[in-house]
């Protein structure tokens, strides 16, 4: 079965708590292309706080935040409010923060579209990446095989997702959040 069909049976059957942690997921495995570049501008410590605080709120228990205000809130940011194309390893910025915005419009409106609006970010992010480093590795590939993962390990939970998977999940897609900015990093 393609990836494509896997995610588009998932977002259709999932319900809201599956799907919830499917998008963070995703924009877990982008965040640091967010704040490893944004990072190391010392003005840009407050846009780097709202994006680690809108992760932990995406892998939250608790059901209401402000969806709606951290979804604006990410749209001025820099990478996403202008309209120009970031230099440098800006680009990558753009796209997690992308995912992140999408995740939590989805949050915000329970609308799957806004799940493959992450999706498509996370895998031009890991596309674009491959095309930067150059050895050979497609990284497109390799996130649509972890989104599958992710799928797959939120399906075979029957009812809410336990505390053990959810950190499981949160847990690897950091990891590979780290390894994706170190190979751009080292890459570029």
């Amino acid at each position: 079965m393609s990836y494509e069909t896997m995610l588009q049976q998932f977002l259709d059957s999932s319900d809201a708590e599956q799907a919830g942690l499917f998008a963070a997921s995703c924009a877990e495995r982008m965040a640091q292309l967010f704040t490893g570049v944004v990072g190391t501008d010392p003005a840009r410590v407050a846009d780097v706080e709202l994006v680690v605080d809108c992760l932990d709120r995406l892998w939250s228990t608790t059901a209401t935040h402000p969806w709606e205000e951290l979804a604006h809130r990410l749209l001025l940011l820099p990478e996403l409010a202008s309209e120009e194309v970031p230099d440098g390893l800006f680009p990558y910025a753009y796209e997690a923060a992308g995912a992140l915005h999408y995740a939590c419009k989805y949050r915000e409106t329970l609308n799957t579209e806004h799940i493959e609006s992450c999706c498509n970010h996370a895998l031009n992010a890991a596309e674009f990446i491959s095309d930067e480093v150059g050895n050979g590795v497609d990284r497109y590939e390799v996130e649509c095989a972890l989104q599958l993962a992710d799928i797959v390990d939120l399906t075979s939970t029957s009812g809410a997702v336990d505390s053990l998977l959810r950190e499981a999940l949160r847990r690897r897609s950091q990891e590979r959040s780290r390894e994706l900015l170190e190979e751009l990093t080292e890459g570029s």
